[in-house]
């Protein structure tokens, strides 16, 4: 395919500016990315281009200055050429390393003497050229399918673009400029990695904002170009940081640190070449201390160093953010799995797997930001970026800082390539693999300089259900030197290897681990024990038998999002037709199997049942019932992804919850398999490509809150979670149950008709949910027979579904924690009978947004009042949406992003919750909120912006 210059978007790839530019439509969309030409079959040459563009420096150089030029991320290989002049790259290829180059010399071409660069800069613009072409081994993804044929990991890439069981091939395989291009003039002598670590904590109470003392150790490399030797005064300051808020979608302006609260200064002599310098440590007084989500504020400081030499000429400057904090791993003696310490307390970690924001690399701060923000909302306190990803870009572990969501970064080593995945159509995977050892050496270890000063990583490992080949492995050891050796005894290392030869340890803050399922991970020892990863009974979850390991770095499950994401996916209307079921026989024809279409299959669908299961393997692949199938037979699309977020939310609540009834008793945390997706999937997801939250979303949140009440779906009794690191004293919990009766006589009585009422309010003290621990009810548990009325034969039929709630209050009433089940009267009940009850007694409720919407400059916010006015009826799934209404009888468009505070609600009779809003400015005059419900008719709330006080 021939081409001439065409716009490109950089940072992009290949693939995303042919997009932009109309030579192939959107690949998320439909079967279209199976018609773009695959780099294997094309050919390298096919997707290898020319980038360009010209440039223009500051006026202001005076003799001695130098010109760099940063790549700080090109896949795969590469050429630069500046003023048609190339410039030598000390490495062309790999993905996972910047790609420093001093362009003095190109630019002063032509302009002799010591002024020559100055000269250049007033006469010329420049031009920059960059030639990038594909992995060397592409791979061919009409084979296999986790990783293709697996030949993408001969080379240091990403893995994932060859296609995995959750997505497809990336056709360019990623190729292009990824990250962006910076240009910075300095003096003679230029700061590079600087790097900052807090330790020696004195003084920290559990949960408080700040520690007596801390000491700052600080180093920084000093690049001095030239042939002499040169001296001078590196200054150094500190200074907090302010956030640059999750909500503003802005990378920190390192401008805007407060004034310094440590200033020091050292002299400096700087060789010929590279000098790595480490300052005297210092110590900060009374530090504001950096601690995870739930347990307390994110604060950040700022460290700049100032270069000046001898004349008083500056010669450069660089900062770096960071956070006080102390964290560590350690194999837990009782629990026999891996626990992480944060400031001296034990984290139960519940996080989300995470690949990429976009499998194009089309990576903007403000998605990071915003999907980093979908996790902390989530209650989610970690995010582990998988080994067949990308390392994120900076404005990623930023947002991680800024929100409290600890970070597991894995190198690029993944089972399925690397030894672990050989099957009959990919018969090929190699342990030793990358090819080019150096290379992931210099990759690593520049991965390392450019994450190391983040608070919120919290681990480096060495690869996913794999470790690093035995030199790699030794080379990952001592880069990071932190690890106790008993945790890496059983796995190979080569100490011998010529790639140790002058390597210096680069952090020694945080743990080192070979691979995801070593050193306390699922079962310790590498067997593949973490899973599963299908849709499970949600009872399953709290049994004490479901996993047998303490901490699981895999629990995926299902993820359709709603019908307004899918008519957008498919824009054909029959590959936007939901599966067809089959009624199942025998033993189980109560049941039904799914059955999708092709364009389904295509984009990786995961059933909502697992009916080809035995009945007898109740261990990891277990049959389960249709869950959809349990709630109505799905007519049309609407239909199926309405009843597909119902499963959701009850899905990963129950995950979560399950987790959190085991915390500190059998388990020490769980990462959910995946929790978003890089293309638009229809698995393992709770918000979806278009950033609109699925059911899943909001059954996390409400799992997750930081003190919670739930019910134990295996023991049915009520439990307390608190995961603060202060107790809770003098609680009530309250319950109230309800049975949707359809065939009830309706009565003006609160206690009677549509929805009988099973007894009145129920209250329960607490007299202290003790930090970090699970605390049983006592004097409570469900049970549908022995409610008031259920002995009567309609009641006790098994159609007869219950709603149960549970509020939590504090001492002096206000409610801290809030909790909804609907469940069926018998264990192996559906919810069938919800539909013809819902249709037969429906529930008023009140949307009102009293205050008005306050809009700053880059976001809007609301707060929402609803009122279950119905005396005796529980108002069912009440969904909010944000829309802007277009007119003239075409359908309204979704507001995405946007965040609620709640979502998917069950109100109980006379229930008032209040949700906030919150969304991207401006508030436009069509934008409307949406309200409805399985039994609350639709109604759409204007909203209005506030009224300014005079």
């Amino acid at each position: 395919m021939e081409h001439g210059w065409m716009p490109a978007v950089v940072p992009g790839t290949v693939l995303t500016n042919l997009v932009r530019n109309g030579t192939y439509h959107d690949p998320n969309i439909g079967a279209t990315n199976l018609h773009i030409p695959d780099v294997y079959h094309a050919g390298r040459c096919f997707y290898t281009y020319w980038f360009s563009t010209n440039f223009s420096l500051p006026l202001n150089a005076t003799a001695g200055q130098r010109a760099r030029l940063t790549f700080r991320g090109i896949n795969y290989s590469a050429r630069v050429f500046v003023n048609g002049r190339e410039v030598a790259l000390a490495e062309p290829k790999g993905m996972f390393l910047r790609r420093r180059v001093d362009i003095t010399e190109q630019l002063a071409a032509g302009h002799a003497g010591p002024q020559g660069l100055r000269e250049a800069l007033e006469s010329q613009n420049a031009t920059l050229a960059v030639l990038v072409a594909p992995p060397d081994n592409v791979g061919d993804v009409d084979m296999g399918g986790q990783g293709g044929d697996h030949l993408i990991a001969r080379d240091v890439t990403a893995l994932f673009t060859e296609g995995w069981d959750w997505m497809q091939p990336v056709r360019d395989r990623d190729t292009g400029i990824f990250d962006s291009v910076e240009l910075k003039v300095t003096g003679p002598v230029a700061l590079e990695d600087p790097h900052v670590a807090a330790d020696q904590l004195t003084g920290l109470v559990p949960g408080s904002p700040a520690a007596a003392s801390a000491r700052l150790r600080t180093a920084v490399t000093l690049i001095n170009a030239g042939s002499a030797t040169l001296r001078g005064v590196l200054f150094a300051s500190v200074a907090e940081a302010p956030h640059s808020g999750l909500r503003e979608g802005a990378e920190p302006d390192a401008q805007q640190a407060g004034p310094p609260l440590l200033q020091w200064r050292e002299d400096v002599v700087v060789p010929p070449g590279s000098t790595l310098h480490t300052l005297r440590p210092q110590l900060l007084a009374s530090p504001r201390v950096w601690w995870p989500l739930h347990l307390g504020d994110q604060a950040l400081y700022q460290l700049t160093l100032r270069l000046e030499l001898e004349g008083g000429t500056a010669s450069d400057s660089v900062a770096a953010r960071f956070g006080v904090r102390e964290i560590r791993s350690e194999i837990d003696p009782v629990l026999n799995g891996h626990v992480f310490h944060v400031n001296g307390q034990r984290v139960f970690i519940r996080g989300g797997n995470w690949i990429a924001t976009d499998w194009m690399l089309r990576w903007s701060v403000a998605r990071y930001r915003t999907e980093v923000r979908m996790h902390a909302e989530a209650g989610l306190n970690m995010i582990r970026i998988w080994g067949g990803a990308a390392v994120a870009r900076d404005a990623f572990y930023v947002a991680c800082d800024e929100a409290g969501v600890l970070v597991w970064q894995e190198f690029w080593i993944a089972g399925d390539t690397h030894g672990r995945g050989n099957t009959t159509n990919s018969p090929i995977s190699n342990a030793s693999w990358p090819l080019d050892h150096r290379l992931f050496v210099a990759s690593a270890a520049d991965t390392i300089r450019r994450l190391r000063n983040h608070a919120c990583l919290a681990l480096w490992c060495g690869g996913n259900e794999q470790v690093p080949a035995p030199d790699l492995n030794a080379v990952l050891r001592k880069l990071l030197p932190t690890a106790p050796g008993n945790w890496l005894d059983d796995t190979p290392s080569d100490g011998a290897s010529s790639l140790l030869d002058n390597l210096q340890a680069l952090d020694a803050t945080r743990s080192y681990v070979p691979g995801s399922l070593w050193a306390g991970l699922a079962n310790g020892r590498g067997n593949f024990t973490d899973g599963p990863y299908e849709i499970q009974e949600p009872e399953r979850f709290f049994r004490p038998d479901f996993y047998n390991y303490s901490f699981n770095p895999e629990l995926g499950s299902v993820g359709v999002p709603e019908a307004d994401t899918m008519r957008i996916m498919f824009l054909d209307p029959g590959d936007a037709e939901p599966p067809s079921f089959h009624t199942l026989t025998g033993q189980d024809s109560a049941d039904a199997e799914e059955v999708p279409n092709p364009a389904w299959v295509n984009h990786t669908f995961m059933p909502y049942g697992q009916p080809n299961r035995t009945r007898n393997d109740l261990k990891l692949h277990p049959y389960t019932r249709n869950q959809i199938w349990l709630y109505s037979q799905p007519g049309n699309l609407q239909e199926y992804c309405d009843a597909a977020q119902i499963v959701n939310y009850v899905q990963y609540r129950a995950l979560l919850e399950g987790w959190a009834s085991g915390m500190w008793l059998r388990y020490s945390g769980m990462v959910i398999w995946k929790t978003q997706n890089p293309w638009a999937g229809l698995r393992g997801q709770l918000y979806d490509w278009l950033l609109a939250q699925t059911g899943g979303f909001y059954g996390a949140r409400a799992a997750c809150e930081t003190t919670h009440v739930q019910l134990n779906l295996h023991t049915l009794q009520a439990e307390v979670v608190n995961q603060a690191l202060a107790a809770q004293r003098n609680l009530t919990m309250e319950v109230a149950a309800f049975a949707a009766n359809v065939t009830a006589v309706p009565a003006q009585n609160a206690t009677q008709g549509a929805l009988n009422r099973a007894a009145a309010t129920q209250r329960f003290t607490l007299a202290e949910a003790p930090p970090a621990s699970v605390t049983n009810v006592s004097g409570w548990g469900w049970d549908p027979l022995a409610q008031p009325g259920a002995s009567n034969a309609t009641a006790a039929a098994s159609g007869t579904v219950w709603f149960v709630f549970l509020w939590l209050r504090r001492a002096d009433g206000s409610l801290l924690s809030r909790n909804a089940y609907w469940l069926p009267q018998r264990p192996d009940g559906d919810f069938r009978s919800l539909s013809a009850w819902g249709s037969a007694w429906p529930a008023t409720v009140a949307a009102t947004a009293a205050s008005g919407v306050a809009c700053g400059s880059s976001r809007c916010n609301a707060t929402v009042s609803l009122n279950n006015t119905s005396p005796a009826v529980v108002a069912f799934w009440i969904k909010l949406a944000l829309v802007d209404e277009c007119g003239d009888g075409c359908a309204p468009t979704r507001v995405l992003p946007a965040f609620y505070s709640d979502n998917f609600l069950t109100l109980a009779p006379r229930e008032v919750v209040a949700v906030a809003l919150d969304w991207s400015a401006p508030l436009r005059n069509t934008t409307r909120l949406q309200v409805s419900g399985w039994n609350v008719g639709p109604q759409t709330l204007a909203l209005q912006a506030a009224v300014a006080a005079q």
